[in-house]
């Protein structure tokens, strides 16, 4: 399993969202971070795809 660097303004959000209760470990948090960044661009492809071409018409 790789393993990740993070500074320590990164290791304070995880250790916050792990108090919260909300994720159960800080594998939880990356991923839920990932999965949004992963849905953020794809929409911005699909914007990209579907919107910019007829502006630049």
């Amino acid at each position: 399993m790789p393993n990740y660097a993070l500074n320590d303004h990164y290791e304070s959000f995880i250790r916050k969202q792990l108090e919260s209760g909300r994720y159960n470990n800080a594998s939880e948090v990356v991923r839920a971070g990932l999965r949004m960044l992963e849905d953020f661009e794809a929409e911005r492809e699909k914007w990209l795809r579907e919107e910019v071409p007829g502006r630049l018409a």
